[in-house]
């Protein structure tokens, strides 16, 4: 079936490319209505993979927002007040949907359904809406030099603030101006918060926990999923650099001296999520197209060569540690919502589901004999005495220590952090 519309839409797509015409800079090329049924279907079909806002998700790490997502598709990013706009290659964005998206289903998507995709990305990505409707025969659709521009700067991002917010709800915010910030890391002497901020592009900048001055850390590529070395001298990172297509984990001072060091090379997605506590192996994610998000193990002695801790056909990550380093907990959707899960390590045969009604978001501090993840809105505590068996461990009841609506994660990584179990960092939106 898919070649066959194939067949009947990518005719089109090249013998009205010679077509084309230059709209008024004052008109879109899709109506509101079409990007309405448009988003319909990507919730349907897209954003398990890619996230609801469109910008990452617990399968993908690539944005499809923003200026970096533009000029992926013939475009340079828009500046402010810049006339130097050349233009985006829709057609060529709806070949590649149709051909690839949504991979591996056995239920693929019409190619009218996918034109009504497109027209929901154009609008998110800031692109107006017109009166007529975009259709495979439209002239706009195959201009090379789209005469409109898509909004300027932080398109279809929220911004936000980091606060403190104690066991009670109440909060204090960090002196750091708002950015969308995502994925904050507290340092291990609690000083600095190592978090993306996505203007152009998602980098990983440095904020000072006192006076809130910002230090961008990363420059090349896109880089994300921060997080700190044990001794809080590095940041580690996923990035997409250089001829690489695919996110790996890198490593730099936390000072921003030196260079950049590859740590994990591979065909997949690569992303650090947690260290043992004795510093010396690396948690990291990688997704694969068949055993979905798994768990690696990098060893940082000797040859360095990673070993696969859980491959399953589900998706698991939000990987910490117990104290002792014998108890990791992560998430998992085996179940078939996502759940949190206690398991042995390196033995990773001993379980034990540690809640029932859902739980994403989850972080162990150092020391803590409290678990924490999130439920919705409500942010969820854990009581967990360790034992040497899973059958010796003690789980208490889940119970609420406050609910507010702060940013959520798509994926598998909190979205907040904590050093102590006394106060955590989130993010909140600016008024």
């Amino acid at each position: 079936m898919v070649k066959q519309l194939m067949g009947i839409l990518i005719p089109f797509l090249f013998v009205h490319a010679a077509q084309s015409a230059q709209p008024s800079a004052a008109l879109g090329i899709y109506t509101e209505q079409q990007a309405v049924a448009g988003k319909a279907l990507y919730e349907t079909h897209c954003a398990g993979c890619h996230g609801a806002n469109l910008m990452n998700g617990p399968r993908t790490s690539s944005s499809l927002v923003g200026n970096e997502f533009i000029q992926k598709w013939g475009a340079k990013p828009p500046q402010a007040g810049s006339t130097q706009w050349t233009g985006l290659k829709a057609d060529a964005l709806l070949v590649s949907m149709i051909k690839t998206m949504p991979p591996g289903t056995k239920k693929p998507v019409s190619a009218a359904e996918q034109l009504s995709i497109l027209t929901y990305m154009l609008q998110r990505n800031g692109f107006p809406a017109g009166s007529v409707a975009l259709t495979a025969n439209s002239p706009e659709l195959h201009d090379p030099k789209i005469a409109f521009q898509p909004s300027v700067g932080n398109v279809g991002r929220e911004q936000r603030l980091l606060v403190w917010v104690d066991r009670h709800g109440r909060e204090q915010v960090v002196p750091a101006p708002p950015r969308h910030y995502y994925l904050p890391r507290i340092s291990p002497d609690g000083k600095r918060i190592a978090v993306e901020v996505h203007l152009d592009k998602p980098d990983v900048w440095i904020v000072d926990v006192q006076t809130g001055s910002m230090r961008q850390l990363t420059h090349e590529g896109t880089n994300r999923y921060p997080a700190w070395s044990p001794d809080g001298t590095r940041v580690l990172y996923g990035s997409v650099r250089g001829a690489s297509e695919t996110s790996q984990v890198y490593w730099q001072a936390a000072d921003g001296t030196g260079t950049a060091e590859q740590l994990t090379v591979g065909p997949y997605e690569h992303g650090p999520q947690s260290w043992t506590p004795d510093g010396k192996t690396l948690s990291f994610y990688e997704i694969h197209p068949t055993t979905y998000r798994d768990i690696w193990m990098l060893p940082m002695d000797g040859d360095r060569q990673p070993w696969p801790f859980l491959r399953t056909p589900y998706l698991e990550g939000g990987v910490e540690y117990s104290k002792d380093g014998k108890w990791m907990v992560h998430t998992s959707n085996e179940t078939g919502r996502y759940e949190v899960v206690l398991r042995a390590y390196p033995d990773s045969s001993q379980k034990r589901q540690v809640t029932s009604d859902g739980g994403v978001e989850v972080i162990w501090p150092k020391g803590s004999k409290e678990i924490f993840y999130r439920s919705q809105n409500k942010f969820m505590a854990v009581d967990v005495t360790t034992g040497v068996t899973i059958d010796a461990t003690q789980v208490g009841p889940p119970r609420v220590l406050f609910e507010a609506d702060y940013a959520r994660s798509p994926g598998s990584r909190a979205s907040w952090d904590s050093i102590d179990g006394r106060r955590f960092l989130l993010l909140k939106k600016a008024q």
